[in-house]
């Protein structure tokens, strides 16, 4: 069993269940365009973590059609090391943006997505590396 910890919650979980769990958090009502920070969980299922991040950038690219990759690099998370993907596309009436972090951690990936409209990038980047310059994991 794994003893999972949420804001309200601790609870735990047969072992062989996959964690397929998402944090959503958006800005407040009263920001006139929103952001929004996603965090998801997946599998590594005996991947290695950097094939596994290209793959995940491949698809992305593929569902969306004219995205345009703005820039990757590995950077730290807190003591884990991590790969980071900077993105745009077109949609109708504009362009959005989108900031991937990756971070292996015990088997899984946990990918931070912060996404807003392209003239926002740099706020979005700053809302992005506040939560994770301050992020704590559990487990080492």
């Amino acid at each position: 069993m794994r003893t999972y910890h949420t804001d309200e919650l601790i609870f735990d979980m047969p072992d062989e269940w996959a964690d397929k769990s998402m944090n959503i958090f958006v800005s407040s009502a009263g920001e006139r365009i929103p952001f929004n920070i996603v965090i998801t969980r997946d599998s590594l299922k005996g991947e290695e973590f950097g094939p596994f991040v290209l793959q995940r950038l491949r698809e992305i690219a593929k569902k969306l059609g004219k995205l345009r990759v703005l820039g990757q690099r590995e950077r730290m998370v807190g003591p884990l090391r991590g790969r980071e993907a900077r993105m745009q596309w077109p949609v109708q009436g504009g362009t959005m943006y989108q900031h991937q972090v990756y971070v292996a951690y015990y088997g899984e990936v946990l990918t931070f997505t912060a996404s807003s409209i392209i003239k926002l990038a740099t706020q979005c980047d700053a809302y992005l590396e506040q939560i994770l310059s301050n992020i704590k994991f559990r487990k080492q």
